[in-house]
């Protein structure tokens, strides 16, 4: 092999660009990320708003005993009888 052999071998070739192809990649990537997003927020809303129900606490029962202090006289508070 000759030298300009071996230099043509190295040369870069020329080939057309453009960032139309890698932007809708891109774009395809984002949109399928965001759809993905959206669904895994619309899952755990759903799973955050379903009711579910407390169960009802049970409580001893409760027992009252009958009071041994007598019972109050009632009074008028705008009446002026002072000799009670």
């Amino acid at each position: 092999m000759d030298k300009t052999h071996v230099e043509r071998l190295n040369w870069t070739r020329l080939q057309p660009f453009s960032f139309d192809e890698r932007d809708s990649v891109q774009r395809v990537a984002r949109e399928k990320k965001l759809e993905e997003l959206r669904h895994m927020e619309e899952s755990l809303l759903t799973l955050a708003t379903r009711f579910k129900a407390n169960p009802v606490r049970k409580y001893k029962p409760l027992v009252l005993k009958q009071s041994t202090r007598p019972l109050t006289i009632p009074r008028d508070p705008f009446s002026r009888q002072d000799s009670e």
